[in-house]
């Protein structure tokens, strides 16, 4: 209970990885792509994976492509903690690993 109470306690962490060159996570990034926009995802693991998804229009300028920033897709369980994004089909679809993080006996315990 007490490793919850902590995660739950911090920031979103991936913000703060998805921006640092230096992560002690490894970061990977998935891109999906249709005419003049992307998604792109964005998920560290460290062990436990969770992402951040955002939006950004492609401006193509002669040869070089300019990505402008739209937005982030938010995850849909705004009570999950570990939240990991992932293309399927050409969708975007989340999974919740947040349980990966309790111990055996917090996982049989009611919260």
């Amino acid at each position: 209970m007490l490793k919850l109470a902590l995660i739950l306690a911090m920031a979103n962490p991936i913000n703060l990885l998805s921006e640092c060159p230096a992560a002690p996570a490894p970061v990977h990034r998935d891109t999906l792509m249709s005419a003049d926009t992307a998604i792109v995802i964005t998920t560290a693991c460290a062990p436990i994976c969770s992402s951040i998804a955002r939006v950004y229009a492609i401006n193509k300028v002669s040869e070089d492509a300019v990505w402008t920033f739209i937005r982030t897709i938010p995850a849909p369980d705004e009570h999950a903690v570990f939240q990991e994004a992932y293309f399927d089909n050409g969708h975007l679809l989340w999974r919740d690993n947040t349980p990966d993080m309790l111990d055996d006996e917090e996982k049989n315990s009611k919260l």
